[in-house]
C-alpha cells in the first residue's frame, strides 16, 4: 500500500512548485494537497495518511491549530512544519506539538530526502500490532523544546556561542549534563569546568546539540518509578558509550563529523526504554525481571515479552525527530547488525561495539576473555577483528585513570 503524504499551503504557487517537484513520486507515494486546515482535516477524515507537512500561517485555522487538533485525533500521523514563519516563540511552541521543523525557503531535494526520512520509520518497527499501540499514543514524545532553541540559533549564519551558553543555562539538567561530560576523566582536561560558557566553548557546538536532545527527552521522564529502570543510570551507560566512540573515532582517525554523528547515537541510543517505561510498564518490568534473574539477555527478553526491542521504538522515534538516518540505523542495531558488513568503520558498528565495551566488566577489558554483544563475524569481515584488542585496552586505561 502506498504510503500517503498531505501537505497544506495556502499559497497557491507553492502548492504549484510542490506538485511539480514531487511529480516523480506519484507512482511511490499517495500525494494530496490542501489550501486550509478545514480542508486538510477532510482529507484526513477520508484517507489514511502518514504523514501531514503544513505552512503555520493560514488563514482561519493555522498550522498550530491543525497540528493540535491532528495530534489529538490522529495521533499516527507524523507532523511536520514548513514554514517562512521562524518565530523563535513559534518554533518553540511548535516543539510540542510537530515532529519536526523546516523552514522556508526549502530545497526540493531537501525537502523530498526529509519526506523519505520520516518514511523509514514504516521499516524500523516491524511488529504491526505493536506499531499500531505506538501510533495511538497522543503522548509520544516531542522534540524537546531545548534542542529546538538551541537548533534555531545554529541556523543562524553565524550562530553566537554565548546564546547557546545562556540557553544551557536556563535548564539545570542541561547544565548538569554538560559539565558533567566536559569533566569525566575520559576527556583528561587538566583543570575542572565549573561554567556552561567554557564548557560549551569547550565541548562545541555539535556536542552540546546532542547532549541537549538527550538531556531534554530523559528529564521530562525523571520520575520514572520501575523496579531496576534507572533514567539516571541510563544517562551514564549512554554518556560512557559516547566517551568510547569517541577513543576509537580518535584511534581510527575517523572524521570529526562522523565523530560528532555517532557521539550522538551512543547518548541516544537507549532511548525506546523510555517509551517502554511509560507506555508499556508491566511488559517492560517483566522483561527487566527476566533479565535480571539472569535468564536472557534484554533484548531477547523484549521480544519474548513484548515483540519488539527498545532498539527499535527509540529507532522509530528518532526517525519521527528527523534526525541522520546514520543515528536512527545505530539505535536500531545496536545491539543486532542487521546489514551486511560495509565497508568502513561504520555508525553502526561503532555504537554496537560501545555499548558491548561499556556493559564489560573492567576485568573483562583487560584480559583475552571473550566480549559478549559483539559481532565478531561483522568485524572481522570489515578488516577491525585485530583493532578490538587495541579499543579494549583504550577503555581500560582510561577506567584506570578515571
Amino acid at each position: 500500500m502506498k504510503r500517503h503524504i498531505l501537505f497544506v499551503d495556502e499559497e497557491h504557487y507553492f502548492l504549484k512548485a510542490l506538485k511539480r517537484g514531487f511529480r516523480k513520486f506519484q507512482e511511490q507515494w499517495q500525494i494530496s494537497y490542501a489550501e486550509s486546515g478545514a480542508e486538510a482535516l477532510t482529507i484526513l477524515d477520508q484517507n489514511a495518511v502518514d504523514i501531514l507537512v503544513t505552512e503555520i500561517r493560514l488563514s482561519g485555522m493555522d498550522g498550530l491549530e491543525l497540528l493540535e487538533k491532528v495530534k489529538a485525533t490522529y495521533p499516527h500521523v507524523v507532523r511536520i512544519i514548513l514554514s517562512g514563519y521562524a518565530n523563535q516563540d513559534v518554533i518553540l511552541k511548535s516543539a510540542e506539538i510537530a515532529h519536526q521543523f523546516h523552514a522556508k525557503p526549502c530545497d526540493a531535494q531537501e525537502l523530498q530526502a526529509t519526506i523519505g526520512r520520516a518514511l523509514l520509520i514504516y521499516t524500523l518497527l516491524r511488529n504491526d500490532a505493536l506499531r499500531k499501540t505506538i501510533n495511538q499514543v497522543d503522548s509520544l514524545p516531542s522534540l524537546p523544546t531545548l534542542y529546538t532553541e538551541i537548533m534555531a540559533e545554529l541556523r543562524r549564519e553565524e550562530p553566537s556561542m554565548a546564546k547557546i551558553s545562556e540557553t544551557v543555562a536556563k535548564d539545570l539538567g542541561m547544565t548538569a549534563k554538560v559539565l558533567q561530560l566536559v569533566n569525566s576523566s575520559f576527556l583528561g582536561l587538566p583543570t575542572k569546568i565549573t561554567t556552561p560558557s567554557k564548557a560549551v566553548s569547550l565541548l562545541g557546538l555539535d556536542m552540546v546539540r546532542a547532549i541537549a536532545l538527550t538531556a531534554g527527552a530523559f528529564s521530562k521522564y525523571g520520575n520514572l518509578k520501575i523496579p531496576g529502570f534507572s533514567i539516571d543510570e541510563m544517562w551514564h551507560h549512554g554518556l560512557n558509550c559516547g566517551v568510547i566512540v569517541k577513543l576509537i573515532a580518535q584511534a581510527e582517525k575517523l572524521p570529526r563529523q562522523e565523530l560528532e554523528t555517532a557521539f550522538m547515537a551512543a547518548l541516544l541510543h537507549d532511548i525506546g526504554k523510555i517509551l517502554l517505561a511509560i507506555h508499556m510498564p508491566e511488559q517492560f518490568s517483566q522483561a527487566l525481571h527476566a533479565t535480571n534473574s539472569g535468564q536472557i539477555p534484554f533484548h531477547e527478553a523484549e521480544y519474548s515479552v513484548i515483540g519488539a526491542t527498545h532498539a527499535e521504538l527509540g529507532a522509530y522515534l528518532l526517525g519521527l525527530w528527523g534526525l541522520p538516518e546514520s543515528v536512527v540505523q545505530a539505535v536500531c542495531q545496536h545491539h543486532q547488525l542487521r546489514a551486511e558488513p560495509a565497508g568502513g568503520l561504520t555508525t553502526e558498528l561503532i555504537v554496537h561495539v560501545a555499548n558491548a565495551l561499556e556493559h564489560a566488566d573492567a576485568e573483562v577489558l583487560t584480559s583475552e576473555a571473550p566480549l559478549k554483544g559483539i559481532d565478531h563475524a561483522h568485524l572481522s569481515a570489515l578488516g577491525y577483528g585485530q583493532r578490538l584488542a587495541h579499543w579494549r585496552q583504550l577503555c581500560a586505561t582510561r577506567l584506570d585513570e578515571a
